[in-house]
């Protein structure tokens, strides 16, 4: 009778340790898992900051070179400027200008692709005066079409109207 306690006794002290080292192994499986997560994820962060860091360092050694590139990108937050340069150049230049219509092509706003909008404009004044603003419209820095432009004569003085696709691009 005393082997049989023996044995029984024995076999529940097995099935404890066989299940608590079961749990040991599952329990310390998870925490593997959890730490490989956790290895990834900061590899992925510093990588970020990594190439953040690289793409800011290029920015300031070609800060020349990025400024010129600056300088012909139309953002949709300098729109307004623009438009209202145009405006002033045609008065400096002894233009009435008027801005029929601005209607965007894109019927989504997107935050990160280039998007076009159709800029209607009219100009009146002398012959001199419309010629100096077609060679202007034709000049512009920016990428742009030019959807049409006429250059009519009521007798009295001249208009150029023009309608202007140009592409702006999100805000940096």
């Amino acid at each position: 009778m005393k082997t049989l306690i023996k044995t029984i006794f024995i076999s529940i002290l097995t099935l404890v340790l066989g299940g608590a080292f079961g749990y040991e192994v599952y329990f310390i499986s998870k925490m593997e898992s959890d730490i490989t997560e956790a290895i990834e994820k900061a590899d992925k962060d510093i990588g970020s900051s990594v190439r953040a860091k690289k793409i800011e360092q290029v920015r300031l050694t070609y800060k020349e070179e990025v400024s010129i590139i600056d300088e012909v990108v139309l953002t949709r937050a300098d729109l307004v400027a623009f438009i209202e340069r145009l405006e002033k150049v045609g008065r400096d230049i002894g233009l009435s200008i008027s801005i029929s219509s601005i209607t965007n092509d894109s019927k989504n706003v997107s935050t990160t692709n280039p998007e076009t909008v159709r800029v209607t404009i009219e100009a009146r004044g002398s012959w001199a005066s419309n010629l100096l603003f077609v060679k202007l419209l034709e000049n512009l820095p920016y990428k742009y079409n030019i959807d049409r432009l006429d250059l009519l004569s009521d007798g009295k003085e001249w208009r150029t109207n023009s309608t202007l696709r140009l592409t702006t691009y999100p805000t940096k």
